[in-house]
């Protein structure tokens, strides 16, 4: 099942926070999907399947806690998406906890852009290819003491698209 954040600001397991009522969890998708900043706050540690950010500035306040996404399969290959659809600017920004994926891509489609920030005392580990830039534009900024660790990464796939990284405190496994 398909959850949408309804925006603004709020913990990520308030169900009313969702559309449908509820909380993304085992094999749903959580997606962020409108064109507002949204301070998500973390109590406890979550997995799903996928999470999305299409637009919008979502910031991810972890609390300690661990987010974790489980895709890909072979339906949809990405577990973590930011930047899905033509036209608009996903951004995510990770502070305080973990991220942990499965395979993450930036900048889905030609026209679309995808910015991740790993912030301070946030880690994203990601398991398999990390994708800077797979159609369209794509952004990733490792500062602050964040962390990323990924198995391995790509910065512009397909012919057009156009990616930028910056880290000041970076590890690869």
């Amino acid at each position: 099942m398909s959850y949408g954040w309804l925006g603004g600001d709020g913990g990520f397991r308030t169900p009313t926070k969702w559309l449908p009522n509820g909380v993304p969890s085992g094999a749903d998708w959580a997606s962020f999907l409108l064109a507002v900043t949204s301070n998500v706050s973390f109590n406890a540690d979550v997995s799903n399947a996928v999470l999305g950010v299409g637009a919008g500035d979502v910031r991810f306040n972890l609390g300690g806690h661990t987010y974790s996404l489980t895709s890909p399969s072979v339906v949809y290959p990405w577990s973590i998406n930011v930047g899905v659809a033509e036209g608009y600017t996903g951004g995510l920004t990770l502070r305080n906890g973990t991220l942990n994926g499965v395979t993450s891509v930036l900048g889905v489609v030609y026209g679309s852009w995808g910015l991740v920030t790993v912030d301070t005392g946030a880690t994203w580990h990601n398991s398999g290819i990390l994708c800077v830039a797979f159609g369209g534009y794509g952004t990733l900024a490792v500062q602050n003491g964040g962390r990323l660790d990924c198995g391995s990464s790509t910065l512009g796939m397909l012919a057009g698209s156009i990616a930028g990284a910056a880290a000041s405190s970076a590890r690869r496994f």
